[in-house]
Order: C-alpha cells, then structure tokens, then sequence
C-alpha cells in the first residue's frame, strides 16, 4: 500500500512540474507575439513563475502543516488546472485587446503576472504538500530520501514539460491547444485524487 501511495504521489509531483514548464514556455511564445522575442519577454516569465512558485512553495509548506491530508493537496491541483483553463480561454483576447497600450518594458512582465501567475502559484503547492504527505507514513531514516526523490521527479517533470512543449506539444498540436490539453490533465489529475 506504501508503495502505491509513495508512486501515486511522485507521479503527482511529475505531473505538476511538467505542466509548469509547459505554461511557462507557452507564455513565452504567447508574449512574444506581442511584445517580440526579447529579453524582457524571457525575464519577465522567469520571473513571474519562479515567484509563483517559491509563493506556492511558502503556502503548501503552510496549508500542508494545517490540512496533511491527500484530498485538500488535489482540490488545489483541480483549481490549478481550473485557473489556468479559464486564463488560456482570455489570454488572447485580453493581449489582443490591451497589449497595444502598455510599455513594452513592463507590459511583459504585467501580462504574465496576469495570466500565468496564479495556476503557477497554485502548481507550487504541491512539492511541499507532497514531502509533509509522505514523511508522515516514513521512518525517521528515511525523510531526508523523500525529499530527495520528491524534487528528482518534480524537476523531472519540468525537464519533461520543456522538452515536451518544445519539441511536440506546441509544434504538432498548437500553442492554445497545448494548454487547454495542460490544464485538462490537472483538472482530471486532481478530481482522480479527491476520489
């Protein structure tokens, strides 16, 4: 049974970090269409997800100590994917409608605030989540392993998703479609693990 639950969670934590780097290299090609293939694009989306991240880090790290139970941990992986499918559906009508109006220095960074912040922050969650999850059913020995193997196959993923994105997803099935496809998957990811 620990071995289920300990593979149930990793590929949780795989699947979550996959989908991080899908949303953030689709936001770059998104940006890019309005504000070009510049630097400030780039930053402004490391930026934006790395901040999200680090926040969702802080809250699972938190909300996990209050709630160390499987179910809250997938509420917020059906939200993430929840957040960032209504986003990806006003994504191009809110750049197409607004980008025109702010600064190409800071409208990068203020879209992707916008847009790609909030299923970031909430993906984020999950890793801390996860480690509080399974060092409550391991031995004293063996946590800092958990820990371990939990960033191996978050980082995994995120390795996974940027190749994925790159090299088929967006080419083969087209930038929207990668991330209404993304954030399918997270939304039938988390309503798997509430049931």
């Amino acid at each position: 049974m620990m071995k289920l639950i300990r593979f149930l969670l990793f590929s949780t934590v795989f699947t979550t970090g996959a989908s991080v780097l899908v949303i953030e290299v689709a936001a770059v090609r998104i940006l890019s269409v309005y504000y070009g293939s510049s630097l400030f694009v780039l930053s402004s989306v490391l930026t934006v997800i790395l901040l999200a991240l680090s926040y969702g880090y802080y809250l699972g790290g938190k909300y996990s100590d209050k709630h160390p139970f499987c179910v809250p941990l997938y509420i917020i992986i059906t939200f993430g994917g929840l957040s960032l499918f209504l986003l990806t559906l006003v994504t191009d009508f809110v750049l197409s409608n607004s980008a025109t109006y702010t600064p190409f220095l800071l409208g990068p960074l203020f879209f992707s605030s916008l847009l790609f912040f909030t299923p970031a922050l909430l993906l984020g969650i999950d890793s801390p989540y996860v480690i509080k999850l399974l060092s409550l059913r391991a031995n004293e020995e063996e946590r800092g392993a958990l820990v371990g193997k939990t960033f191996f196959w978050s980082t995994a993923g995120s390795i996974t998703g940027s190749l994925l994105s790159g090299f088929l997803l967006i080419p083969v099935f087209g930038l929207y479609q990668s991330l209404i496809g993304t954030s399918i998957i997270l939304i039938l990811l988390g309503l798997s693990g509430i049931i």
